[in-house]
């Protein structure tokens, strides 16, 4: 799984927004993305390369229910 890093969150912040997050938000937000990309990365397992755009967001839901 591909994990998003507490630094990363934080230097992206400054670039887009121009300033810190609140303290501890930089970890919040890097777990949630973590959790994001690895949801993705499991949907993408059973979404063929050629499929329509409009399949992924089916997949991704049908995988949230199985939460």
């Amino acid at each position: 799984m591909s994990k998003i890093k507490t630094d990363t969150v934080k230097s992206i912040t400054r670039d887009f927004i121009g300033r810190d997050l609140d303290p501890g938000r930089e970890h919040q937000l890097s777990e949630n993305l973590s959790l994001l990309i690895k949801s993705i990365d499991k949907a993408t397992e059973r979404l063929p390369f050629e499929s329509e755009p409009i399949g992924f967001t089916s997949i991704l839901e049908k995988y949230a229910e199985e939460k």
